[in-house]
């Protein structure tokens, strides 16, 4: 069960938007679940359309709130979730230090940096379908730093699927071009990624 994806800050509204408003909210939701099914994992993400889970993987402290997993009967059941979608990186350097101070510094149980150890999954990146978008920085570095973790591989969830929609932005029957399969979900809309990217990566991290 993922709790809410990407947490954004209201436009226009005096609403709070930081650490105190989420582990106010995250919590409450993640014992409601917990306490309905035990087995279920749940999703915790971060703030900045969930780009940043330094908060609750470095367990800091926000106006005295500290996210102190041993302290919940979810404990065993937590898992990070993180988005990304930096598809103007010149190279990994770009994107690298980043993921792992952010996010994927959980998984590295020999790092102190981040005490709430845990499985980190990118459930949110991707890509054009339509060009060679795959063999660029952005996304053979998403694919090697999922990969590559300390207590790795890490687990991944591509946008997007479907190659349509209904209707988006207004437009009905609109073409995902970031999507795996074509506008009619007939077929792969470009073989080339699904045989040199996706299938690939896929058996690295079963």
């Amino acid at each position: 069960m993922s709790l809410r994806n990407e947490l954004r800050e209201p436009s226009g509204e005096a609403l709070p938007y930081d650490w105190n408003t989420w582990i106010e909210n995250v919590i409450p939701a993640a014992n409601g679940i917990h306490s309905k099914n035990p087995d279920a994992l749940i999703f915790f993400g971060g703030l900045n359309y969930n780009l940043d889970n330094s908060y609750f993987i470095e367990n800091q402290t926000w106006n005295g709130a500290t996210f102190t997993p041993s302290s919940y009967a979810f404990e065993e059941k937590l898992v990070y979730e993180v988005h990304n979608y930096q598809n103007s990186a010149e190279s990994c350097d770009d994107m690298r230090p980043g993921l792992y101070d952010d996010a994927y510094c959980a998984m590295n149980l020999s790092d102190p940096a981040c005490p709430n150890h845990g499985p980190t999954v990118m459930t949110e990146f991707g890509f054009d379908q339509t060009d060679g978008s795959y063999t660029r920085p952005y996304a053979q570095c998403i694919k090697s730093v999922v990969t590559e973790q300390p207590g790795g591989p890490g687990g991944w969830i591509q946008w997007a699927l479907g190659g349509s929609y209904y209707t988006r932005q207004g437009t009905q029957d609109f073409e995902e071009t970031w999507g795996l399969l074509n506008h009619d979900w007939s077929d792969w809309r470009n073989q080339s990624v699904i045989d040199n990217y996706i299938k690939p990566w896929v058996q690295a991290t079963l």
